[in-house]
């Protein structure tokens, strides 16, 4: 019996394991893990099944999502590029292939952290402001429901704004407004009148 019973709990923990494996994970910037299974996603909001319960985090608290079924380089190079690595990001990202993802929402975030890569090093390592622009934008524009619409939009403002082009700039740090957020639309005010004042306005 006692051999049975050890036997079961084998097959059972084997059973489980992948299950386990194959949660979605939001690590909000405190820091606090919350597992389940990411349901719908907008520029606000994640919608994440948890057990008996469906939650709605705000895209304003989180730090970064994962997915159970995302290749092992999609994994690292969001990794890389959240700690500032943005070269070994890009290498690592580039070699993962798109076609064999089923989950838009991950394809999503490949194509996001590839601009976010480009747009930093245009930013920080003299990289081709001009591309790192037409690069995002175009995300942008084809995934307007992109969990990371206000990040984006706001790294849009900051390249156009280094790259002399004030009035672009004040539309993108705009669309922050768009959140609903207080603190979102304070900083698209403040940022707006930066540009425009840039702008000789």
């Amino acid at each position: 019996m006692k051999r049975c019973l050890a036997l079961l709990s084998v097959v059972l923990a084997v059973c489980t394991a992948p299950a386990l494996a194959q949660q979605d994970t939001i690590i909000n910037r405190s820091g606090t893990p919350v597992r389940g299974t990411i349901v719908g996603v907008s520029p606000t909001s994640v919608k994440v099944e948890t057990t008996g319960a469906t939650r709605d985090i705000e895209t304003r608290e989180i730090q970064k999502v994962s997915f159970g079924d995302e290749p092992a380089d999609v994994t690292n190079g969001r990794d890389q590029a959240l700690a500032g690595q943005f070269e070994n990001a890009l290498a690592t990202l580039k070699k993962v292939n798109q076609a064999e993802i089923q989950n838009d929402v991950i394809k999503q975030d490949v194509g996001y952290y590839i601009a976010y890569c480009n747009a930093k090093l245009a930013l920080s390592a003299g990289g081709d402001k001009a591309a790192a622009i037409a690069e995002l934008k175009a995300f942008i524009g084809q995934n307007r429901t992109t969990l990371h619409f206000f990040e984006g939009v706001q790294l849009l403002g900051d390249l156009n704004f280094a790259d002399g082009k004030y009035a672009e700039a004040a539309t993108f740090y705009g669309l922050l407004a768009q959140s609903g957020w207080p603190e979102y639309q304070m900083r698209a005010a403040v940022q707006q009148a930066r540009a425009q004042s840039a702008e000789g306005k």
